[in-house]
């Protein structure tokens, strides 16, 4: 019953955030609007902070996490970028240059803000803790709990205990690639352009990639018992049955992390990054490989495509292909 009273009040967020573009057909927007909102998001949490609403945010992110712990990481995210905004606009007002201009992650720019301009950090400091600590009594209030409970899980600990797992990113690059074609089909030329233009990052990243699926698949025992979900018929028919299959995947982890790369680059760089942090951090600890963990940093991409299909057979069929994969995997 929450979850269904959750998924109405799923749908009047998504319209509101989806109606910040520049979708002009009406039925396309709500088509748009149903496809993410058969998802499990955390909408309220980033629809409010997205309008400066932050004490409904935090509620909304408390509210979240109490659902999913792991919800916390995305309140983390907020709070990150709403930082790392505030000392970027302090340190333009220093420079005398436009927020904007300013990347915070250039090395120059870190060495300058570090070594000449201290009081700008401290400033910064202030004002985040001043304006923004409700988000940050949030994650200080979980981690009470952490401490207290003696771990993130709240169910059986033995089954979710944190690993390494980084092969868990190229999971859900796939996944992203197939479920959200529909909606990203006008990024993939403009991915393969990017390929060919990086072609030594791709070499980089290829070879990154394929060292860390030789020597950090990890295979956790519910995905060879549980076959109640799709999942396990993939694993054990293809990557488990083969042990080269997994290698015949890098080319498609490859393309759709810079197709995912590629959706969110109209973003702020500070949203960027934080995405791919907090990406990381939710899901490389994750042995298990189960789709619900990708679902909140999709809906995430979803959310922020720049660029959606207008035709309302496409929406319609991403519509069916979301409806139909969420409900045999009973998300």
């Amino acid at each position: 019953m929450i979850s269904l009273i959750g998924s109405v009040i799923n749908v009047v967020f998504i319209l509101r955030i989806r109606n910040r573009g520049d979708e002009t057909n009406i039925w396309n927007m709500i088509l748009d609007t149903f496809n993410i909102s058969i998802l499990p998001p955390i909408l309220g949490l980033y629809y409010y902070w997205s309008e400066k609403k932050h004490f409904k945010a935090t509620v909304a992110g408390a509210a979240s996490i109490l659902m999913r712990q792991t919800n916390v990481i995305w309140v983390v995210m907020v709070i990150g970028i709403t930082s790392l905004d505030e000392l970027c606009k302090n340190y333009g007002l220093a420079k005398r240059v436009k927020p904007s201009a300013v990347d915070i992650f250039k090395p120059y720019t870190f060495y300058d803000l570090l070594i000449n301009y201290p009081l700008v950090i401290m400033e910064s400091i202030c004002n985040i803790l001043r304006q923004y600590h409700i988000y940050i009594s949030v994650i200080a209030s979980f981690l009470v709990f952490v401490i207290f409970n003696g771990s993130i899980v709240v169910g059986d600990k033995s089954a979710h205990q944190a690993v390494i797992h980084i092969p868990q990113m190229f999971y859900f690059a796939i996944f992203s690639l197939i479920f959200g074609a529909p909606a990203f089909k006008d990024y993939m030329k403009p991915t393969l352009n990017s390929l060919a233009t990086n072609w030594k990052l791709a070499l980089r990243l290829t070879a990154l990639i394929s060292i860390a699926v030789a020597y950090n698949t990890l295979v956790h025992p519910y995905l060879l018992a549980d076959n109640r979900h799709y999942t396990f018929y993939i694993w054990n028919r293809f990557f488990g049955k083969y042990s080269w299959f997994k290698f015949t995947m890098i080319p498609a982890y490859v393309f759709g992390l810079f197709l995912c790369g590629n959706i969110i680059k109209h973003k702020p760089k500070n949203f960027q990054v934080m995405f791919w942090i907090c990406s990381f951090v939710v899901l490389v600890p994750q042995k298990l490989l189960e789709i619900r963990y990708f679902l909140i940093p999709f809906l995430l991409l979803r959310l922020n495509c720049a660029k959606v299909g207008r035709k309302a057979s496409i929406n319609f069929f991403e519509t069916s292909l979301t409806s139909s994969s969420l409900s045999s995997v009973g998300a």
